[in-house]
């Protein structure tokens, strides 16, 4: 079986989003951070069965986006569980490196987009 080169962008991209959201329900400052945790961890498990399901059927650009799309709210859910001020920041700071060095970047994006065979 050949797998191509955009499908293997597309699951690593998958993989390297959800993997924060998997972190566990320890948090010290709230009494739902449990609850919390397992929600995120459930969403994130559906976000990425989703996300599996579309690997196929969308150029890399969009996936990309829309995943990065669906992924954002679980990380304002994960924060929620942390309230401590270190943790806010600690949480929110990998998605907005992601969103500025992958997301938003038009480089970045051309070459996710090269990676898909031309239809002839």
């Amino acid at each position: 079986m050949r797998v191509s080169k955009a499908t293997v962008t597309k699951i690593v991209w998958l993989l390297v989003l959800a993997f924060p959201l998997f972190g566990g329900t320890g948090a010290r400052y709230h009494p739902f951070s449990a609850l919390f945790g397992v929600a995120t961890a459930l969403a994130a498990a559906v976000a990425v069965v989703w996300g599996l399901r579309i690997v196929k059927t969308t150029h890399v650009d969009v996936f990309i986006t829309r995943t990065f799309s669906v992924f954002w709210p679980l990380y304002l859910l994960l924060a929620a569980a942390r309230i401590g001020s270190w943790e806010w920041l600690s949480v929110l700071i990998w998605p907005l490196i992601i969103w500025m060095a992958i997301v938003e970047n038009h480089y970045f994006l051309t070459w996710a987009k090269s990676l898909e065979r031309e239809k002839e």
